[in-house]
């Protein structure tokens, strides 16, 4: 079961077998699993689930920015695929932060899978500050606030 389909079963639902063990700063890992996705290799987002399981993603961050915009060819419009990925089907809470972190590098305005799935996402406190950060700046986040703060108080 990954971490989106815990939240949707119980909004409350423990999170801690999803968490990190580790604090890690090493990217080499994450950038191969990066190029492993652009080449469409199905072990990718493997590579990212167990990437996540001894780093967090907060760590991580500023370190794969300084490396993934310092490619020649970095086509942001692939990550949209691979970040509902790891927010709807990851195993690990850092893999699903991620996920939110990736959606900071492309126009998420005519995404809608992923606003769909961090709407939901953040109904669990573990994902409440970061998504609603995401979603911000969209035109709808009035609606979408609204949506979160009602599931978010019918849950308590």
């Amino acid at each position: 079961m990954s971490v989106f389909d815990s939240i949707l079963e119980n909004p409350k639902a423990d999170l801690k077998a999803f968490e990190s063990n580790d604090d890690a700063k090493d990217t080499d890992v994450l950038m191969s699993a990066l190029h492993a996705y652009y080449c469409r290799n199905q072990q990718a987002v493997t590579d990212f689930e167990a990437y996540f399981k001894c780093h967090r993603a907060d760590t991580v961050w500023p370190l794969f920015i300084d490396r993934v915009l310092g490619l020649e060819t970095f086509d942001e419009s692939k990550l949209r695929g691979l970040s509902i990925l790891l927010m709807r089907d990851g195993n690990t809470v850092e893999g699903v932060r991620f996920g939110i972190y990736l959606t900071k590098l492309y126009n998420l305005e005519p995404v809608q899978g992923a606003i769909r799935v961090m709407a939901e996402l953040a109904v669990h406190d573990s994902f409440y500050t970061l998504a609603v950060d995401a979603l911000k700046p969209l035109a709808i986040y009035p609606v979408i606030a609204d949506y979160i703060h009602r599931k978010r108080e019918s849950n308590l």
